[in-house]
């Protein structure tokens, strides 16, 4: 199948189609949910910031709490009346705590 083309849209110009985004989507978030993507993350060192959207159908906040339990010393912020992309729906609190986070690293 040929690379759908998106305009001048910036690093999309090779994306699927987005059928295929969307069930690729749908099968990275199964497999995260299913509890496939905790490993590995104990070995996180990092100064670590969960900003999870309290009505994530997508990637409910049960996986939010698996991932704060499994990275060392992470802290975990969910944002009322946030979905799945908390940056785009609740910009100014998501930045208000990226800068507090960064500021205390």
């Amino acid at each position: 199948m040929a690379p759908h083309r998106r305009g001048n849209d910036r690093g999309m110009r090779d994306a699927p189609p987005p059928l295929i985004l969307v069930h690729g989507l749908a099968g990275t978030s199964g497999a995260i949910c299913a509890g496939g993507a905790t490993r590995g993350l104990d070995a996180i060192a990092a100064p670590t910031l969960l900003v999870w959207g309290e009505h994530d159908r997508l990637v409910p906040p049960a996986t939010a709490a698996a991932w704060q339990a499994a990275i060392p010393d992470a802290k975990l912020v969910a944002l009322p009346d946030a979905g799945h992309v908390p940056m785009h729906e609740r910009p100014d609190e998501f930045n208000r705590l990226a800068r507090a986070f960064l500021g205390a690293v």
